[in-house]
């Protein structure tokens, strides 16, 4: 659904600093290419760089064009060049057709080139022009960890969603401007941190002594299982248990029920074989949290990811799953994310999925699925809802018991 395109384009780049005085100073950088010039700073937290993005006549291009991108922009900072650009993406309505509002303005990772491997914490902050006013209309700054590495690959890095009015269309020929803020935090507290210690030693392979096993795909993580113990309460009784059966290699199987399937082979070695049934991108970020605190790009996997981190007892992890699920509330989810609130436990998102209830219920979708499971699966949260001022909205136009038993 969404796609590259490219359009003609103004482009801008400054970085900032701030004196004594607190007042900020405006310096221009030209991006330089991978054999030009390089900018020392005493750290890269000290630079925000600003990359503005004119789309001519998008007015008259939204009509005929599915997709557009950014020229790309690139920094070469502290031994540390990437290469960037933006894109613009649209949704698709229930009839199949393109939804020109919002849009899914993305902030793309097209190369990067690093003397060692490292995680950096990116922030950035889109923004939008508001002709009328002549001001930035600038969005909530988003914070990611991203491991950077020698990459030719393109990374998402980050996407928001956002509301192109006809405020933001300038005259006399439509044309939109976009701008996003960007920085790169590496220095030398983060460089030694715990943290990127232990992403590290999640990258010694030679020294792990335990696979972790996708039931999907028979992908094989290695760990340390002394990490997976501490870390995991579950991962531990089951590691327990393979160790008291040291005299065979022993393949366990956890399930999203929490039961322990274990088979007995011969043994080979005296690695700890454990089947955890996840999809393999759900297994690759719970390694990544259990070693470092950080998940990254987990906007697709998130339901999944909060499932898993419940049974396997990771109260941090749910807690970060919590707060994404909470940013993507609507009329059309809001009944999922009740159930799967209160079915894992998650407090904060069962309130907060209460409250849009009570807040938005004109525009709540009552007649979607979800909330016939719930009437019929967990009558006390139905009542829950109802109570927030939905009342009968959601059991009056519910489908039929047939339907629901076809589902």
């Amino acid at each position: 659904m969404r796609q590259l395109i490219k359009d003609r384009y103004t482009e801008e780049c400054h970085f900032y600093t701030e004196d004594d005085d607190n007042k900020e100073r405006r310096l221009s950088l030209t991006p330089c290419s991978e054999s030009g010039q390089e900018l020392l700073v005493p750290t890269l937290s000290d630079i925000i760089y600003k990359n503005s993005w004119q789309i001519k006549k998008y007015s008259k291009a939204v009509l005929r064009k599915e997709k557009f991108d950014s020229p790309t922009f690139e920094y070469n900072v502290n031994g540390i060049y990437t290469k960037w650009n933006m894109s613009i993406r649209y949704w698709k309505g229930t009839d199949g057709k393109r939804v020109k509002s919002p849009v899914v303005l993305c902030l793309n990772l097209l190369n990067a080139r690093v003397t060692d491997e490292l995680q950096t914490r990116i922030k950035f902050q889109f923004g939008v022009f508001n002709a009328q006013v002549m001001q930035w209309e600038l969005c909530n700054v988003s914070n990611v960890m991203v491991n950077l590495e020698n990459t030719k690959k393109m990374v998402s890095v980050g996407y928001r969603d956002l509301s192109i009015m006809d405020r933001h269309l300038q005259a006399p020929h439509g044309n939109l401007s976009i701008q996003v803020k960007l920085q790169i935090s590496q220095n030398e507290v983060e460089r030694n941190s715990l943290s990127q210690d232990m992403y590290k030693l999640m990258q010694d392979k030679d020294s792990c002594d335990m696979r972790l096993i996708c039931s999907e795909t028979g992908t094989e993580f290695p760990v340390h299982r002394c990490i997976m113990a501490s870390r995991s309460l579950v991962l531990a009784q089951s590691i327990e248990h393979s160790v008291s059966n040291n005299n065979h290699k022993l393949q366990s199987q956890l399930s999203s029920e929490g039961k322990l399937k274990p088979s007995v082979e011969k043994s080979i070695n005296s690695l700890i074989r454990i089947k955890l049934d996840v999809k393999e991108e759900v297994l690759k970020q719970l390694v990544k949290y259990i070693y470092t605190d950080y998940v990254d790009h987990i906007e697709h996997i998130t339901e999944d990811l909060l499932e898993a981190a419940h049974w396997l007892k990771l109260p941090g992890l749910k807690s970060i799953c919590e707060r994404n699920l909470l940013e993507v509330i609507s009329p059309d989810n809001v009944a999922s994310l009740l159930l799967m609130a209160d079915e894992f436990q998650c407090d904060l998102l069962k309130k907060s999925a209460l409250a849009y209830c009570e807040l938005n219920t004109t525009i709540v979708n009552t007649t979607c699925l979800a909330w016939r499971v719930m009437e019929v699966a967990n009558p006390e949260l139905f009542i829950e809802a109802q109570e927030t001022g939905l009342g009968s909205s959601i059991s009056s136009n519910m489908d039929s018991e047939d339907d629901l038993d076809e589902a």
